[in-house]
């Protein structure tokens, strides 16, 4: 049953593929070359011709793990759930090897169904609140990008946490375009959920709600619709209450990270992600993985920076670290393309949460890691979001294997380059 399990899933990511290219036509090939790419992944791990990163650790883990997890009755095995441990993902793959018997690329299969809905739902997302030109820029970059794939093709809890923050992310936008507060409170579900599966998915959760509350606050100072601006006013309160009650009891996430008012575990929390020294040949400099952000302030946002954009040059000591350098140059293009657009406006009035959402990211992972080849696997969870912020910038079409006149018109028809909170006629 595994084998055929397997097979499903392979139909399955091309078929997600095919239904999403028929919202528009252009989009088609992009879609078709990006689950084409991760399945020829998928097949080449699985004959065992080459091993994508992070394939040999931690993914080998997890399914020894769920393996043997697999054995145990249901009720034991639903008990092991435990939502500050990764351990969750293999219980989770566990609960599919009893449902279909162990198969050593199951979990891998079901990765790639996920990351195909994830890529798809992505270059949608630009279609739908951009425009179809932008659409297909985003596509050929979504579609592509190699670091990506290999999350598709790996037993790791990325593809998951990344399809709840996608979740989260589609109604937010919703949120942001129509002002109904049942979307925001959803999409913060989502993010609670991705927050489960990775812990460093708290930071768009805590970015969203702040804006929330700033925006809320600012429409009622600033006379608009009071009536809006007073529940929006009032349900930002009840969340700002309910989120002190969660932080004065105390709430751990796993990898170290803990939600709490207490002064004292605060400064422990922060200064245990500056007081691990640096391991590899990838690790950052020694000046930025040990310190005391406290007293050194500027630590954060060179962690961030380094999240983002390292390797520099000066940190290339072979030739891998060329690969990461690319990549960093690739985040540099994005992150110009996204302030080019943040700052002509291009992406206006409640969309802006996006920006915000994505400094919380960076912060929250770029405060954990100290390593330029954990950076670029953190960094490929919001990478999504990143060229959702740049895809304003993308005018040109680039089209392969339809016409424009083949490409359906948009449902809100928004103007061409610009988030907007609300649609156009």
């Amino acid at each position: 049953m595994g084998n055929v399990y397997v097979l499903l899933c392979v139909v399955a990511a091309y078929g997600v593929a095919l239904t999403s290219g028929t919202v528009q036509r252009t989009l088609l090939p992009w879609l078709l070359a990006g689950v084409t790419l991760r399945c020829v992944m998928f097949t080449l791990v699985a004959l065992e011709w080459w091993s994508p990163p992070n394939s040999s650790m931690d993914a080998l883990g997890f399914i020894r793990l769920a393996s043997s997890l697999s054995v145990l009755p249901w009720s034991e095995l639903l008990a092991t759930l435990d939502y500050r441990s990764a351990t969750s993902y293999a219980v989770l793959g566990a609960m599919l090897f009893k449902t279909i018997g162990y198969h050593p690329f199951a979990m891998q299969a079901t990765n790639l169904v996920l990351g195909t809905i994830n890529m798809c739902l992505a270059v949608l997302l630009v279609r739908r609140y951009i425009g179809e030109a932008s659409a297909t820029g985003a596509a050929v970059i979504l579609c592509l990008y190699p670091f990506s794939a290999f999350n598709s093709v790996v037993a790791l809890r990325e593809e998951l946490a990344i399809f709840l923050f996608l979740c989260g992310l589609s109604l937010l936008m919703r949120w942001s375009r129509r002002g109904d507060i049942m979307p925001f409170l959803a999409a913060n579900v989502g993010f609670a959920l991705a927050a489960f599966v990775h812990p460093g998915f708290i930071g768009a959760l805590i970015a969203a709600t702040g804006f929330f509350v700033v925006s809320s606050l600012r429409s009622m100072k600033e006379g608009g619709d009071r009536r809006s601006a007073l529940v929006s006013a009032l349900v930002g309160m009840v969340m700002f209450m309910g989120s002190l009650a969660v932080f004065a009891s105390g709430l751990e996430l796993g990898k170290g990270i803990a939600l709490t008012l207490d002064p004292d575990e605060m400064y422990e929390t922060l200064g245990s992600k500056f007081q691990r020294q640096a391991m590899g040949g990838s690790a950052y400099p020694a000046v930025l993985a040990e310190g005391d952000p406290v007293r050194q302030p500027w630590l954060i946002p060179a962690r961030m920076a380094y999240l983002l954009y390292s390797p520099f040059i000066w940190d290339v000591r072979s030739a891998v670290h060329i690969v990461g350098l690319i990549v960093g140059v690739f985040y540099i293009w994005l992150s110009i393309r996204a302030w080019r657009a943040w700052r002509e406006r291009r992406i206006k009035g409640r969309m802006r949460v996006l920006g915000w959402v994505l400094v919380g990211l960076t912060l929250v992972f770029g405060m954990g890691t100290n390593n330029s080849g954990t950076a670029v696997r953190h960094k490929t969870k919001f990478f999504s979001l990143l060229v959702l912020l740049a895809a304003p910038t993308f005018s040109r079409r680039i089209v392969f294997g339809a016409s424009q006149r083949d490409d359906p018109p948009l449902m809100y028809a928004p103007r061409h380059g610009v988030i907007d909170e609300k649609p156009h006629s």
